[in-house]
């Protein structure tokens, strides 16, 4: 995210055009959420057509969409990570909970962010699992619906999805318990600095 751009970002994100949504919803994603925090973006969606690449294609061409692009892309500064004629950069899903139920209408989304220091990808994987691991023994007593664990260039995300009644945000103890857990371990095995709580300022179903 360019600098002062943050708050254009999020203003604009509270108005979207009805046929931006519609375009998103017309190539097949579904719960599509956009987190932002410190000037960087995390975006989760979920896919569900066929043709992945013919329905990306369609939203490129859409007329409503490249109009809106227009106002949201100049206020971005994207990752050089991305792979070549993408503009967002894909994080690769290090662990995820088996057991998923699907959002509803109380539902709610949280996306914690690390940033990584590490020798090796396989270090900072392992590291993730261990986390996966300590989040599946701890995670569903509070009636979390999915999570999902992303690495990426230098950082870690958290995708959670819970009921909004069992689950008391930003002070909820598992929330406490995240932020302040640096996750420090040996230089072979990587650091996590401190977990980050982003901000969510677009959701459609």
């Amino acid at each position: 995210m360019k600098r002062n751009g943050e708050k254009k970002y999020s203003s604009l994100h509270c108005h979207v055009f009805p046929g931006v949504i519609a375009r998103i919803r017309q190539s097949n994603i579904r719960n599509y959420s956009i987190f932002l925090l410190d000037g960087v973006l995390f975006s989760h969606i979920e896919y569900v057509g066929s043709d992945y690449d013919s329905d990306m294609k369609a939203m490129a061409e859409d007329e409503t969409t490249q109009r809106w692009w227009k106002l949201t892309e100049p206020l971005q500064n994207p990752y050089p990570s991305r792979l070549s004629g993408e503009w967002w950069a894909r994080m690769e899903l290090v662990t995820r909970s088996r057991k998923i139920k699907r959002p509803g209408r109380k539902t709610r989304r949280f996306c914690f962010c690390s940033e990584v220091q590490h020798d090796n990808d396989g270090a900072i994987k392992n590291l993730s699992r261990s986390l996966g691991r300590t989040l599946k023994t701890n995670i569903f007593s509070k009636n979390v619906q999915q999570y999902r664990v992303f690495l990426g260039f230098t950082r870690l995300c958290l995708y959670v999805e819970c009921d909004v009644e069992d689950f008391a945000g930003k002070n909820d103890p598992l929330v406490g318990q995240l932020l302040n857990c640096g996750l420090n371990g040996s230089a072979k095995m990587g650091t996590l600095t401190r977990w980050k709580l982003m901000k969510e300022v677009f959701h459609t179903n």
